[in-house]
Parts: structure tokens; sequence; C-alpha cells
């Protein structure tokens, strides 16, 4: 978001203050992997953090009509297997998005 999602090209301000997209998106899904486990992020309010920035100000704030953020959590230090887990999850909300 930081390296793309810039104003001029992502977005821009109107006369009125009001912020447009400048991109033709319909929807987006963005995917956010995490160390903490899912569990912590709820207990110190990252979960709702993160949706506060990424999506209401960063996608449905410029006009994309429907935006979703999944946090995968508990990536920090467990087996390739949870990585695995994590990876199909990820694979399968993508092709149902």
């Amino acid at each position: 978001f930081d390296r793309v999602w810039t104003y001029g090209y992502a977005y821009a301000y109107q006369a009125d203050r009001s912020r447009t997209t400048r991109l033709a998106v319909r929807k987006a899904l963005a995917l956010c992997p995490a160390g903490h486990t899912d569990e912590k992020l709820d207990a110190l309010g990252l979960r709702e953090a993160h949706h506060r920035v990424m999506v209401e100000d960063r996608l449905l704030g410029v006009g994309i009509p429907e935006a979703r953020l999944e946090l995968l959590g508990g990536l920090s230090g467990n087996a390739p297997e949870v990585r695995a887990e994590l990876l199909t999850r990820a694979r399968e909300m993508g092709r149902a998005f």
C-alpha cells in the first residue's frame, strides 16, 4: 500500500476536498500475514486497528465499493504445516472473493 497506493496515482482530492479513486477497482481483498496469534491480535486491538486504516481509509475511503482485510495470524515460530495451512486459507479466500 505505501509504495503503490499513493496520492496522484491511486487517489486524488477534488475541489470540495472529497477523495476519489483514480483506479477502476471494484473490490479489494487485503491479506496480511502476522506473527502474533489470532487471539493476541484481537486482545491487543490490532485486528480492529488494521481494519480501520487499511479498509476504511485506504480502500473504502477512496471509493472502492467492496473491501475486506484478512489477518493471517500465528506465523511467527510455527511449523511449516501452519504456514501451509495459512497459505491454503489465503488461496481459498482469494478464490471466493
